[in-house]
C-alpha cells in the first residue's frame, strides 16, 4: 500500500491540537475571492484518472458503538468505512430507482410478492472465495436478526420474514414476501445491507471481508480506518487508490484546516459559518452536496414531562424555526416545520407551511399541562462541537420566551451516539436526507430509530400501501404520514441543511445523502 501521506492517527493528532482561535487568525483576513464550485465542475477541471496514492477523508465524529460490521454503523464516518469494504445488491440513481450493482438483475411477479434476484457471477470476496446467492441470503437473514439491530431491519422486516429467503440456485435468490412491495430495493441499496459471506465473523481476526473495492486493514471506533486496494475487484481496472483513510476531526476548524494546510484530501460536512473559509483559500475548493440532512430535537414521550401532549404541543409553538435556520446555519437550508422532509420535497405536507410560531399559545399549553409559571427541562448536545453548540443556544433562548427554561448539558463526542441517543430523555440528533420509506421506516413506530417513541396509529397500514403504491398514490400517502408525524410526535425538526466539503486534489467520488452512497470506487487523486 502507497505510503505517501502520515498514518492517519498523525494526521487526526496533528489538527486536533490547533484551537479555533489560531484558525481565526489565520484565516480572518482572507477576501472571499473562490467561486462556489458544483461537483460537476470539480470532475470536468480534474485530470484523467490515475492509479496510486492514498486519499484522506476526514469526518466529524464516530460512535463507541461503530465497528466493521454494516449493522453496528451509528455514524457518517463508519457509514464511509463500510462503502469502502462490502457492496449491496442494488444502488438507487438520481431518482430513487434501483441499479444493479451485485444484484445484476431481478424480476418483480405481477402482485410484488416474489422478487427474483440474479446474483453476479464474477464477484469474489476478499478472501477469493465467489460470491453465490447463499451468501446474500444469509446477509438477509442476518439483516433480519431482531438481535442484531440493524438499522434497515425495520424497513425489510415489515414486508419480509427470514423464512421467506430462499436459494434457487447458486445464483439466483428468491425473496417471497409476507406482503407486496416495489420499494424493497430501498432497504438493500444502503451501507447496512452490504454482502457478506456466509458464516461472517466480524470479531476474527481474518474474518472482515467483502467484495469492495478495498480490503480491511485497520478500524478505530472514534478515531481512524484504513482499508487498501483489492487488485482482484470485479469492476475491471478499479480502483483507482491504493487505498483510504479516514479520520475523525470533532473540532469544526480543525477539519477544514486538515484539507486547507494539511494532507487531507476530503472534509465532510463543513458547517455554514466556514463557507466562507474555504471560498477564501486557493488551497482547496468548496463543494455544494446540497440537502444532506437535519439536525433536530427528539423527546422520550414515555417520560415525564414529554409524556404530555401539551408540554409537546408548546416547544413546537415556541420554536423559533426560522431563527435556527438563519443564525446557526446562516440561512442555507429549507425548513421543515417537523416534518423527516425539507420543504423544497415533494413529499412535503404544504399544510405545515403554515405553522407560525405563537409564544403566547405556548404558554396557555402549559399552563393546561400543570406549568404556569413555565418549565425546566435538561436538553443533550454533543461538547466540543460548535454547530451543537450554536443550534442548542437559539433553541434555549427561542423556548425561554415562552417560559421553557432549557438547561444545555454537553457530552462527550465520543461515547456521545452510545450514551444520549435515545438514552437521555431529551437530545439533539441528526439524520442524513433519505427517502421517505427509509427515513419513517427508522423513525417510527417500531423503527430502530424512533428515539421519540413515536407511534401512529394507521402507521403501519399507510406505510405497507405506499410501497405498492404508484409514483402519485405514494407521494399523496408520504405526505399525510409527515404531516400526522410532525403534530403529534416529539420529534422537533426546525430545517433541513445544506450541506458542503472542503475538497482537494481528489474526484471521482460519489457521496450523496439521498441515494446513501459514500463510493470511492472511481476516486484519484490529481495535481
Amino acid at each position: 500500500m502507497s505510503e505517501n501521506v502520515r498514518g492517519a492517527d498523525v494526521v487526526r493528532d496533528e489538527f486536533c491540537r490547533l484551537s479555533p482561535g489560531r484558525f481565526q487568525r489565520l484565516f480572518g483576513c482572507l477576501t472571499i475571492a473562490v467561486c462556489l464550485l458544483s461537483f460537476g465542475m470539480l470532475q470536468a477541471i480534474a485530470a484523467e484518472p490515475e492509479q496510486g496514492g492514498v486519499a484522506v477523508v476526514v469526518w466529524q465524529d464516530g460512535a463507541v458503538s461503530d465497528g466493521p460490521d454494516p449493522l453496528t454503523s451509528e455514524s457518517e464516518f463508519s457509514e464511509g468505512y463500510l462503502w469502502l469494504v462490502y457492496e449491496p445488491l442494488f444502488l438507487r440513481d438520481a431518482d430513487l430507482n434501483p441499479v444493479p450493482y451485485l444484484a445484476e438483475s431481478w424480476e418483480i411477479n405481477e402482485d410484488a410478492t416474489v422478487w427474483t434476484i440474479n446474483i453476479r457471477k464474477d464477484v469474489r470476496f476478499h478472501d477469493g472465495t465467489p460470491l453465490t446467492a447463499a451468501d446474500a441470503a444469509a446477509t438477509i437473514r442476518r439483516i433480519l436478526d431482531p438481535n442484531l439491530k440493524g438499522s434497515t431491519r425495520a424497513a425489510l422486516a415489515a414486508v419480509l420474514d427470514a423464512d421467506g429467503v430462499q436459494v434457487k440456485d447458486e445464483h439466483t435468490l428468491v425473496l417471497n414476501l409476507k406482503s407486496p412491495s416495489r420499494l424493497v430495493y430501498m432497504a438493500l441499496s444502503n451501507f447496512a445491507a452490504g454482502i457478506t459471506p456466509e458464516g461472517f465473523d466480524p470479531s476474527s481476526p481474518d474474518g472482515v471481508i467483502g467484495t469492495g473495492p478495498f480490503k480491511h486493514v485497520s478500524f478505530k471506533a472514534t478515531e481512524s480506518y484504513e482499508v487498501e486496494r483489492n487488485d482482484d475487484y470485479w469492476q475491471e481496472g478499479l480502483p483507482y487508490l491504493d487505498g483510504v483513510r479516514g479520520v475523525t476531526i470533532a473540532d469544526t476548524f480543525a477539519r477544514v484546516n486538515a484539507v486547507l494546510s494539511g494532507p487531507a484530501n476530503l472534509a465532510t460536512e463543513i458547517v455554514a459559518d466556514q463557507v466562507p473559509l474555504v471560498e477564501s483559500s486557493d488551497a482547496a475548493e468548496l463543494e455544494n452536496a446540497g440537502i444532506i440532512g437535519t439536525m433536530f430535537m427528539e423527546a422520550n414521550a414515555n417520560l415525564a414531562p414529554f409524556d404530555n401532549p401539551d408540554v409537546i404541543a408548546a416547544i413546537k409553538l415556541a420554536l423559533d424555526r426560522e431563527r435556527i435556520l438563519d443564525l446557526v446555519f446562516q440561512g442555507r437550508g429549507s425548513l421543515a416545520y417537523d416534518a423527516l422532509v425539507p420543504q423544497s420535497s415533494p413529499f412535503f405536507p404544504e399544510e405545515l407551511a403554515g405553522w407560525t410560531r405563537d409564544v403566547a399559545a405556548a404558554k396557555e399549553h402549559l399552563a393546561k399541562a400543570g406549568y404556569p409559571d413555565g418549565l425546566d427541562i435538561e436538553l443533550w448536545s454533543m461538547g466540543g462541537n460548535d454547530l451543537y453548540a450554536d443550534f442548542s443556544a437559539v433553541v434555549a433562548e427561542s423556548l425561554a420566551d415562552a417560559g421553557i427554561r432549557v438547561s444545555i448539558q454537553q457530552h462527550p463526542a465520543e461515547t456521545y451516539w452510545d450514551q444520549v441517543w435515545m438514552v437521555k430523555p431529551f437530545f439533539i440528533t441528526t439524520f442524513s436526507y433519505q427517502h421517505p420509506s427509509v427515513m419513517l421506516g427508522w423513525s417510527t413506530n417500531d423503527g430502530p430509530y424512533n428515539g421519540a417513541e413515536c407511534y401512529v396509529p394507521d402507521f403501519d397500514e399507510l406505510y405497507q400501501k405506499a410501497s405498492i403504491a404508484d409514483d402519485q398514490e405514494r407521494i399523496e400517502i408520504y405526505r399525510k404520514i409527515h404531516k400526522d408525524t410532525a403534530e403529534v410526535c416529539a420529534r422537533f425538526v426546525p430545517l433541513y441543511q445544506y450541506g458542503y466539503r472542503a475538497v482537494k486534489d481528489i474526484a471521482g467520488y460519489d457521496i450523496d445523502s439521498a441515494r446513501d452512497t459514500k463510493l470511492f470506487t472511481e476516486a484519484y487523486l490529481h495535481e
